[in-house]
């Protein structure tokens, strides 16, 4: 993909309409009416729709670790967790959702479905490496990722705020046990 200021109002838009309305219901003609720009134009920039997704859900992750370095700024491992915590929620909140991050793949495209679990993966490894520097604890690491993963997926739901604090609190229980 060509990266200029065309491509970023493209992702902008695109990743506007992804979040109001899914994936697959927003047709690659919306993606143009709402940036502005031809057809061509949005196709020569992206390729195709699989990689405009791929490129959104790069900046969503992109958006979460910058949600996470800025909360957790200065803190050390304890902190870093916590703020992942934190980061989570709502995208009309100002947050970038992570709930792809913890989709069902197997109705996705093969390229679309390797990007959402090289992202699981890298989330993971941000919790594994943040438990190692802390503690080291065997099975932390997965109580916290069970942690984050229903947070995460409760973040934009009803009650979805209350959900995400108690992960939270529990995550800094886990953390404070020996």
């Amino acid at each position: 993909m060509d990266d200029d200021g065309g491509l970023r109002g493209v992702i902008e838009s695109a990743s506007r309409l992804f979040r109001a309305q899914g994936f697959e219901p927003v047709p690659m003609h919306a993606v143009r009416d709402e940036s502005g720009i031809s057809l061509r134009r949005l196709y020569q920039l992206v390729g195709s729709k699989d990689a405009l997704i791929v490129a959104v859900l790069q900046r969503w992750i992109d958006e979460w670790a910058r949600e996470v370095a800025l909360r957790s700024n200065g803190t050390g491992p304890g902190g870093r967790i916590l703020a992942m915590f934190e980061a989570v929620g709502p995208p009309a909140e100002g947050r970038s959702s992570l709930d792809f991050v913890f989709a069902d793949t197997s109705a996705m495209s093969d390229r679309v479905a390797a990007a959402v679990d090289a992202h699981r993966a890298w989330v993971l490894d941000q919790v594994r490496e943040q438990v190692k520097a802390l503690t080291g604890t065997p099975g932390l690491v997965s109580r916290l990722w069970v942690l984050l993963a229903g947070a995460t997926a409760l973040s934009a739901t009803p009650g979805g705020p209350e959900a995400s604090a108690a992960a939270r609190l529990l995550a800094a229980e886990l953390l404070q046990k020996p």
